[in-house]
């Protein structure tokens, strides 16, 4: 064999092997890119299913027949699924499942019913995947490795917002009903002339239904009707003292009939026309243990589903009728950190409440 030939033979053989190794090497250059425009989708997509799940989340409460607003959740998750974009096009559609989580990881994922009462809270899992009438995800140059299409997914779960325990906080005996904060039909939001004078028994309604502003309570859930609890806890609140009880979102309380003169004078005396010991104080805000926030009753149990920093700027047992004038407390105004903020609360809720926003909880590592 010459020498000539030998050498072609060499060149053929390296040109074979570089056309392998190119096509490779393309191969890779082209998965590459695919990839890295995958992890954008997966970004996009986590996203949606995070704002989708939040959404749903922040509309389980208020409770609806003693259980969580399921439907109303499930609808604002879809609506916010719709909302988001991926790979330049309006997403469709998504799983929504909702259910309790556990927040202490065990057991893990959604179950349809409360197995542990202190770490269950209700939730909702939102899935989104890039395939069906959401579209696929198109690859750029992947096709010369057979892979022409590529459905993205990912999940988010929130948790409702919830709460923390209220202990020894300077909790006012005089509940203000949800109606008045929007938290029912109205769906405001908002409280009705946030300055101005709330009276027992006033009818008061935003779309005209009978909405009752505000209500005497012991601050227990069994009847009380002889005022002298609710007379301790005043003068209590009079003496700088606090409540020595746990209060949180889902407590009942009795809301307690009457216009007695003597209640409406004793808060009087420490209101900010008064002495000032209770003219900033927490007051809960509850709403019937089934129905509507619209639907407004007296002599009867409801349940606490947030709070409010009150001003309460005068009370009186005068006239007819007794009128306690109270003003919402923001939560930029200074007053509010000192007399009403609690412990790992983040102040969002209902006009100034005490309630945590709803959480992502199912990131590595986040168990809540």
């Amino acid at each position: 064999m010459n020498k000539s030939f030998k050498t072609h033979k060499q060149i053929g053989a390296s040109l074979v092997l570089t056309v392998m190794m190119t096509t490779v090497l393309l191969g890779f250059f082209a998965l590459a890119i695919d990839v890295g425009y995958l992890f954008v989708m997966r970004n996009q997509l986590q996203n949606a299913a995070d704002t989708a799940a939040l959404s749903g989340a922040n509309s389980l409460y208020p409770l609806v027949s003693s259980n969580p607003n399921w439907s109303l959740a499930s609808s604002k998750a879809t609506t916010a699924v719709q909302q988001n974009r991926a790979d330049n096009s309006v997403l469709a559609s998504g799983t929504i499942i909702t259910g309790y989580w556990n927040i202490t990881g065990s057991p893990t994922g959604l179950h349809a019913s409360k197995v542990d009462v202190n770490n269950d809270y209700p939730a909702v899992e939102v899935t989104i995947t890039k395939s069906g009438i959401n579209g696929v995800v198109n690859a750029f140059f992947s096709g010369v490795l057979g892979i022409k299409t590529f459905s993205p997914s990912a999940t988010a779960v929130a948790v409702a917002g919830i709460s923390p325990s209220s202990t020894k906080e300077n909790i006012l005996p005089f509940v203000i009903q949800g109606c008045v904060f929007g938290l029912g039909a109205n769906g405001s939001g908002k409280i009705i002339n946030p300055v101005g004078e709330y009276q027992i028994d006033r009818p008061y309604g935003p779309t005209g239904s009978t909405c009752n502003t505000g209500q005497w309570t012991p601050l227990q859930a069994t009847k009380d009707q002889s005022d002298k609890t609710i007379q301790n806890i005043i003068a209590a609140l009079s003496a700088g003292g606090t409540s020595s009880k746990t209060f949180s979102i889902g407590d009942e309380l009795f809301l307690q009939s009457g216009t007695k003169a003597n209640l409406y004078n004793l808060l009087g005396d420490c209101s900010v026309a008064g002495n000032g010991k209770c003219g900033y104080v927490r007051a809960a805000i509850t709403c019937p243990i089934t129905g509507s926030c619209d639907t407004d009753v007296t002599d009867v149990v409801q349940k606490i589903v947030g709070f409010a920093c009150v001003k309460v700027v005068d009370s009186s047992g005068k006239g007819n009728p007794k009128t306690i004038t109270f003003q919402v407390v923001p939560q930029t105004d200074p007053n509010y950190k000192i007399n009403c903020s609690m412990h790992d609360s983040s102040g969002i809720g209902p006009q100034g409440g005490a309630t945590i926003p709803p959480k992502i909880v199912n990131y590595s590592g986040n168990i809540y």
